[in-house]
């Protein structure tokens, strides 16, 4: 365990912190450099990580919670706030929300708790 900001934070895949990990990045880079990018870079980082490891549950949930980042740096991009702190606001939404994945019990759950009625991977926004 690491402490950060006087949290306790787990320092594994698949948990709470690894899903605002992917998701945020994500958004900041389609905010920075657009979607395209931001997918393409984001596909690349499960093809030499999870993908090539054999952990085929976890890069199903990085890619969702890529995939709900993009979501939310489009949104920001289509109305002009590139702020990094609103970006951390609608990630923290996002999972209390449960819209993003996380590993539990032997699969991916809603980042809430309960058990996501899709649990495939890339969400495509």
């Amino acid at each position: 365990m690491a402490r950060r900001a006087g949290v306790e934070v787990a320092l594994r895949s698949g948990n709470r912190h690894d899903a605002c990990t992917h998701a945020y990045v994500s958004a900041r880079l389609t905010v920075r450099l657009g979607e395209r990018i931001a997918r393409w870079i984001g596909d690349l980082n499960e093809r030499l990580g999870s993908d090539a490891e054999g952990k085929p549950l976890e890069a199903a949930m990085d890619r969702h919670n890529n995939g709900v980042g993009r979501a939310i740096g489009r949104d920001q991009r289509e109305h002009g706030d590139r702020a990094a702190t609103e970006t951390a606001r609608r990630v923290a939404r996002a999972l209390d929300a449960g819209e993003l994945r996380i590993l539990a019990d032997g699969g991916l759950v809603a980042s809430d708790g309960a058990t996501p009625r899709d649990s495939g991977g890339d969400t495509s926004v």
